[in-house]
């Protein structure tokens, strides 16, 4: 779709909890990388996975990119958001985005 920006997205540990990291890429609606960015941390696998995706979202608002997907491996991480389910550090930043993306 014509000014889509698609977004990947991953995350991993190497324990549950332990040092862990997460990745995201961006690429335009012809599939030319725009954007990567990682994180390290302490957390989970799914930690990393949703840290992953709410500093993607959070990234793609500050450039002014709105038409966007997201794609994961990990249903779990994915379904947190729509559920309102992210870890309880991350909850305040997700509510914000919303906010912004409805003003």
């Amino acid at each position: 779709m014509r000014g889509m920006m698609k977004i990947n997205v991953d995350g991993a540990s190497r324990g549950n909890p332990d040092v862990s990291g997460w990745g995201v890429l961006f690429r335009g609606d012809i599939g030319q990388v725009k954007l990567s960015v990682s994180g390290l941390g302490v957390c989970t696998s799914y930690e990393a996975g949703c840290s992953g995706i709410l500093e993607s979202l959070e990234i793609a608002l500050h450039r002014g990119w709105t038409c966007i997907m997201i794609e994961s491996d990990s249903q779990a991480t994915v379904e947190a958001f729509f559920k309102v389910e992210v870890p309880w550090y991350l909850k305040a930043r997700w509510r914000q985005l919303g906010v912004e993306v409805l003003t």
